[in-house]
């Protein structure tokens, strides 16, 4: 993925130099074949910012891609809506045999379990209520930019969730932020270790 503009503006900064769009993490690297900057979920090291550029690198001419899109164009994929190709024997053998292949410390996007605690705690009745709780406390509205709605608010822990487990479900400690300006209060003050003082500070010195 090409850096421009555009692509980093729906993108999350984080404070070890990655960028988020939910649950892919993006690295900075450098295209093999343009050395442009590009954003890349594999390898920095040896990725490529475009198809064209991976294609050149590999050999392929301009005519040879021409020539392959044509043969494809209008071509629909062999499988594209049909059911019952495997039998359910095959079928299960498939799935034994990828079964734990991409679970854990296995996975392409593992991070140490840094993120298990927080997964876990979210799926639970008592964290859902406090985000349920907080909204209507708050009436639906980012306490920042006074946007109403339902579908694209975040409940936010005023005191960071990963130093104050006591405070995980506390409704006090939940404030109703949309999700832009949740994100641009990351992209100020980082994520973990977050405050009521930096709270504060982004909302102008209002109370919390």
């Amino acid at each position: 993925m090409k850096i421009c503009y555009d692509n980093l503006e729906k993108l999350v900064f984080t404070k070890n130099g990655t960028f988020r769009e939910g649950n892919h993490t993006y690295k900075i690297g450098i295209c093999q074949n343009c050395s442009d900057e590009t954003l890349t979920l594999g390898d920095p090291v040896n990725c490529f910012c475009s198809r064209k550029c991976s294609s050149t690198k590999r050999g392929f001419t301009e005519e040879h891609r021409a020539k392959i899109t044509k043969s494809l164009k209008g071509k629909k994929p062999w499988n594209k809506n049909k059911t019952g190709i495997y039998s359910k024997d095959s079928l299960k053998k498939m799935s034994e045999a990828k079964l734990g292949l991409y679970n854990g410390e296995n996975h392409p996007n593992w991070k140490g379990g840094i993120s298990s605690e927080r997964d876990l705690v979210k799926v639970t009745k008592d964290y859902k209520q406090w985000r349920k709780k907080v909204f209507k406390r708050d009436e639906y509205r980012c306490q920042f930019c006074n946007k109403i709605g339902k579908g694209n608010l975040n409940a936010h822990h005023v005191e960071s969730f990963n130093s104050n487990p006591e405070l995980r479900t506390t409704v006090a400690n939940g404030i109703t932020l949309c999700e832009t300006c949740h994100k641009n209060f990351h992209h100020q003050y980082g994520y973990g270790n977050n405050t009521k003082e930096q709270m504060k500070e982004f909302l102008g010195g209002d109370a919390v």
